[in-house]
């Protein structure tokens, strides 16, 4: 991701560790891409302006362009607003709350 990059911001991997070899942080950063935690439901015109913004300009907007903060539907979306950071810590930290409600929403009991 354009304003994702491992050589612009620390790569964290499970433990909360701080990645320093660029290959081993590039295979945990793009992993995590596509982790449930860091997804959310966007209106299709909102996805598209906000796709290639860093995390600030997508909560917040830019100029007369606004961001998930305003435009955001679901409450979903709207939470993520109150993070102040945006990394690997965090999307697995969503991930696994996302994963526990599914658990408790169709009783089921996997890990």
């Amino acid at each position: 991701a354009q304003y994702w990059s491992v050589k612009d911001i620390p790569v964290y991997d499970e433990y909360n560790e701080v990645i320093i070899d660029e290959e081993q942080a590039s295979s945990i950063r793009t992993s995590t891409i596509y982790e449930i935690g860091n997804m959310t439901l966007l209106n299709s015109k909102l996805n598209t302006s906000l796709r290639n913004y860093d995390f600030n300009k997508k909560v917040n907007g830019e100029g007369r362009k606004k961001g998930m903060k305003e435009l955001a539907d679901c409450i979903i979306t709207k939470e993520l607003c109150n993070h102040l950071v945006w990394n690997e810590t965090t999307i697995r930290e969503r991930t696994a709350a996302i994963s526990n409600t599914i658990k408790t929403i169709w009783g089921l009991s996997f890990t």
